[in-house]
């Protein structure tokens, strides 16, 4: 392994350096990493090279190039040489360390001791309690609705006047001289009778009028 270098390093520095990664190129069979690091005593200018090969094989991914070259260069540093090289090799031994170290770990799952079943407990016997007596309920009376008849005259608050058409099933039907036939809830009408049964009716045209006596 070895690193291109503008000077001497006298040792481990007093100071923590400060590592930058810069460009990559691809140099015959491998992909050279360049590195600034930066240190009390001025800049120092790193090459790392990894063969292009340690890619093909998908044991290194293209992206980790870097992240493997700064490992590397992190590495030789704390070795305090004192003279670095031309260029730093990234070799087998490098690679297969830092593939160890970013493998994820396949996660166990924790078996949980088995929880004994809950015994069972019997609900003591208990008497019938005396239930309350039934009341007699009073009889509700009956309302009847009211009815019409066929042909009545009849005024309605909303809809004006009309002629009754039909009263049963709790229904009655209407029909207005302005609005046509509706029908209503018999229980539910409000309605004025202006007239007796049979004495108006209503044409095939839905028009209605007072019949002849």
């Amino acid at each position: 392994m070895s690193a291109h270098a503008s000077g001497v390093h006298p040792g481990p520095p007093s100071h923590p350096p400060r590592i930058q990664y810069v460009s990559f190129s691809n140099v015959g069979d491998h992909r050279e990493y360049r590195f600034s690091v930066h240190v009390p005593d001025g800049v120092t200018a790193h090459v790392l090279r990894i063969p292009l090969s340690a890619f093909g094989d998908g044991s290194l991914r293209l992206q980790d190039g870097p992240d493997v070259c700064y490992q590397v260069l992190l590495k030789a540093m704390a070795a305090g040489a004192s003279t670095a090289p031309a260029a730093l090799e990234v070799g087998e031994a490098d690679l297969a360390s830092y593939k160890v170290a970013h493998t994820a770990t396949p996660k166990r799952r924790a078996v949980s001791p088995t929880t004994p079943a809950k015994p069972h407990v019997q609900t003591p016997f208990q008497p019938n309690r005396a239930r309350a007596p039934i009341l007699p309920v009073a009889p509700v009376a009956s309302v009847r609705a009211p009815l019409f008849e066929r042909g009545q005259r009849v005024s309605h608050p909303l809809y004006g006047v009309g002629v009754t058409a039909s009263s049963g099933g709790g229904h009655t039907s209407i029909t207005f001289d302005q609005g046509g036939p509706r029908t209503f809830v018999t229980a539910m009408l409000d309605i004025e009778i202006l007239s007796g049964p049979g004495t108006w009716e209503t044409t095939s045209g839905g028009r209605n009028r007072q019949r002849a006596t």
